[in-house]
């Protein structure tokens, strides 16, 4: 009994912990405006926690779909309402833009580590694929895909900063 309490815990914390993240994000967005902040976090945190009762990993590639509906939707939200603020440099300019300043290496430092936890994903992937000892093909698909995961949170990253 003890057991179940400590994972549905801890669910719940991780959860709680994505639901402020992702909070962030939804009530800087335009077009969210009207809804009530309450709402939001509301629908976020159940929709975690249901999440974190998926078993299969074929189930989590179904929802996945659902995913990246909702991460096309911020980025299409940021180049429809970004654009005006880069072009203008109503924030902030290009060159502002790359000054390095290491007082804010933690927060981005935190920012990247959370970008990236799929590490996990990637030890269900490689155990789908079956390939025993020879890992050379997940070496591959690993490679491929956090690099190409890389290029397109940077890209948006950097968008959205300078919007």
């Amino acid at each position: 009994a003890a057991a179940v309490v400590a994972v549905w815990g801890t669910q719940a914390g991780l959860c709680i912990a994505y639901v402020k993240v992702i909070m962030v994000t939804l009530l800087g967005m335009p077009s969210l405006k009207p809804v009530p902040p309450w709402i939001s976090y509301v629908l976020v945190a159940v929709i975690l926690c249901l999440l974190s009762l998926v078993r299969k990993l074929g189930s989590l590639a179904f929802l996945s779909m659902f995913a990246l509906g909702a991460y096309m939707f911020v980025m299409l939200d940021l180049v429809y309402n970004g654009w005006s603020p880069i072009a203008s440099a109503k924030y902030i300019t290009f060159a502002e833009s790359l000054e390095v300043h290491p007082g804010g290496l933690m927060d981005w430092f935190g920012t990247t580590v959370f970008a990236f936890e799929g590490i996990v994903m990637a030890q269900y992937v490689c155990d789908d694929m079956k390939l025993g000892s020879n890992l050379k093909p997940f070496k591959g698909v690993l490679a491929w895909s956090y690099g190409f995961s890389w290029f397109l949170f940077a890209a948006v990253a950097s968008y959205g900063f300078l919007a």
